[in-house]
């Protein structure tokens, strides 16, 4: 997919340094409207595969109000 770019120069990985890379990702859905069995599975995969990266703190993941 990358291919070309990768042999031409123009795509090139750069060094982070000390800096970590950090993502934050969210899951939003509308309130009063039941999840299907794909959403909740899907939300729980993600929630078990997350687990691991979690704060030291042990804090969850911080949740939205969905919508307001």
């Amino acid at each position: 997919m990358a291919r070309r770019e990768i042999e031409e120069g123009s795509l090139v990985a750069l060094p982070l340094g000390r800096r970590k890379l950090q993502r934050r990702w969210g899951i939003l859905h509308w309130r009063g409207k039941r999840l299907n069995l794909a959403e909740e599975t899907f939300i729980g995969l993600c929630d078990s595969a997350c687990a691991p990266l979690r704060l030291p703190s042990g804090k969850p993941v911080e949740k939205s109000n969905g919508g307001e």
